[in-house]
């Protein structure tokens, strides 16, 4: 019951909220999706799915954690690539904002750098959900 009241029930909050500024944003700013763009389509699909995989390990409902480890494993493996991708993304959204040489940028500089920080801000609901799933799988190896 304290798992409930005081992590359960915060966190399915948190990701109702993260979903819906991920679904307000991609129909009000992205006009439903760029039109059916797939790219943002399999995002905010990506973020319903891991959502409801989040919710259901922080319940640690025992029925869920039992029987569907594989699902669990498939899960934690495309939270710890999707996340380790937005990581190495930002990184090098940072390096193209202050590291690289402006004097010499090009069109395709241009391009990369709006590219990634377009995504970088749209996608940034799915990065908390995919670090709660690595980090309560963690805490399930010890606790």
């Amino acid at each position: 019951m304290i798992n409930l009241a005081f992590i359960g029930l915060p966190w399915n909050i948190t990701v109702l909220i993260l979903n819906a500024v991920n679904i307000f944003l991609n129909i009000d700013f992205n006009t439903f999706w760029a039109g059916g763009n797939i790219y943002l389509m399999f995002n905010t699909y990506y973020l319903v799915v891991q959502s409801i995989y989040s919710v259901l390990l922080v319940y640690e409902f025992p029925f869920w954690l039992r029987h569907f480890k594989p699902i669990r494993l498939i899960s934690l493996a495309m939270a710890f690539s999707y996340n380790f991708v937005y990581v190495l993304a930002l990184i090098d959204f940072i390096q193209l904002l202050y590291v690289y040489d402006k004097k010499k940028t090009d069109l395709f500089q241009l391009f990369e750098s709006m590219f990634f920080g377009y995504n970088l801000i749209l996608h940034a609901t799915i990065f908390p959900v995919n670090m709660a799933i690595m980090l309560k799988e963690l805490l399930l190896e010890f606790f």
